[in-house]
């Protein structure tokens, strides 16, 4: 984990992360795989009729 809150930090680390490309194939990864795992379209839109079912029987 980085200090965000230090730009020099922050640079520091891209520049490293761009130069390995193991490491950053590995974070593209997960990053893919997450943002599939929870962003996926149908999925939210599931989670979204549910809210408002839960709502409608509450009025």
């Amino acid at each position: 984990m980085i200090n965000t809150n230090k730009p020099e930090y922050l640079s520091e680390s891209l520049s490293d992360l761009i130069n390995d490309t193991q490491q950053l194939e590995k974070l593209s990864g997960k990053a893919r795989k997450s943002v599939e795992q929870h962003f996926d379209i149908n999925i939210q839109a599931k989670k979204l009729v549910e809210v408002y079912k839960k709502v409608a029987n509450k009025g």
